[in-house]
């Protein structure tokens, strides 16, 4: 099928978006505004063709099919050429109306980056003015910044050399004051010095006349000495015949005391050893509660080994326990319990509800 060239091939492959091409298409707009009363004519001849092809053969219902059939036919080619002349006319107009709307896209396309490249003007100068108004604040701070820099370093310096000043007022009040004081230390020094070569003196003085009042002292307590020693000779003799005869006494009394000592500590001996043997007399049960063999047997030879002349082994079938222990239900039992518990190792606890005249030993391991 070959290609049939129409209006859309007039428009030209580049434009400078300038409208170059509209001259053209002005053209081609007047032109088919020329045809338009060919496109009247077409569609009149459409309405006859399809009343003489449709509406007429139905009133005509007798006429021969050959005069209906020519009727169609030239109808029917009538109807065709006018389509196409209407389709040509159609097309020739659509180019008209779009290369109006081009125009008016391309006016107001210029029109938006006119009015795109203002609003960027505007910003960038109220950019550049911002940036102005902060440049210039900054300068003003930065001096503000200075001046308030210096007038601190001026006040610094100001309490510096004050500060000094006041220094060397304290330093020379001080140095007076030290000279005065160097001053009344040297009178006191000398007062001192005088006072106590005086003291000294006096002391000598004094010394004197109480070495001499000690030396007739001491020959006085020396007389006195002498009797007194042969007093205390005398005392002395006496206490310790004294102390010699308390101590004779309290070694009797001490052997006493450690011969009832002795009787009471072999007293509670003797009844301690029956207490224990009747203690070992109660029955004991040495339990397992674990799935090694003999365990309870090895336990009950070595309580019967301690002296406990009534112990069995048995397994262990109660509950409650998680650990060996020992445990009685009678109070009259308990020496026996803490007997077997000291033996074992294990503690020792009172249960009422063991079902047993006589301790349970439970092991565990």
């Amino acid at each position: 099928m070959a290609y049939t060239p129409d209006r859309f091939d007039d428009v030209p492959e580049y434009t400078d978006q300038r409208g170059a091409h509209r001259d053209h298409f002005e053209g081609a707009a007047a032109a088919g505004a020329g045809v338009r009363p060919f496109l009247l004519i077409a569609v009149a001849a459409i309405l006859v063709g399809l009343f003489v092809g449709v509406a007429l053969p139905f009133l005509q219902r007798g006429d021969d099919s050959t005069t209906a059939d020519a009727t169609a036919s030239v109808t029917a080619t009538a109807s065709d050429d006018a389509a196409s002349a209407s389709g040509d006319d159609e097309r020739e107009g659509t180019a008209a109306s779009e290369t109006e709307e081009a125009k008016k896209s391309e006016d107001a396309e210029e029109s938006k980056k006119a009015e795109a490249s203002t609003k960027a003007e505007e910003s960038r100068k109220a950019e550049a003015s911002k940036r102005a108004e902060e440049s210039k604040q900054a300068e003003e701070s930065r001096k503000a910044a200075e001046e308030s820099k210096q007038a601190e370093e001026s006040k610094k310096a100001e309490e510096s050399k004050q500060a000094e000043e006041s220094r060397k007022a304290e330093e020379s009040k001080k140095a007076e004051e030290s000279r005065e004081a160097a001053a009344a230390a040297a009178e006191e020094s000398r007062k001192a010095e005088e006072s106590k070569k005086a003291e000294e003196s006096r002391a000598a003085e004094e010394s004197k006349k109480a070495e001499e009042s000690r030396k007739a002292e001491a020959s006085k307590q020396a007389d006195e000495s002498r009797a007194a020693a042969s007093r205390a000779a005398e005392e002395s003799r006496k206490v310790a015949e004294a102390r010699e005869a308390e101590a004779s006494k309290k070694a009797e009394a001490s052997k006493k005391a450690e011969a009832s000592k002795k009787a009471e500590a072999s007293k509670k001996a003797e009844a301690s050893k029956k207490a224990e043997a009747s203690v070992k007399k109660n029955r004991v049960v040495v339990y397992n509660a674990t799935r090694v063999n003999k365990l309870a047997a090895g336990y009950a030879d070595r309580l019967e080994k301690a002296g406990f002349t009534n112990v069995t082994a048995e397994n262990w079938n109660g509950y409650g326990l998680s650990s060996s222990a020992v445990l009685y239900n009678q109070s009259s039992f308990k020496g026996t319990a803490e007997a077997v518990a000291k033996e074992l190792g294990i503690p020792a606890y009172q249960t009422p509800n063991l079902k047993l005249n006589g301790v349970a030993a439970v092991m565990f391991k």
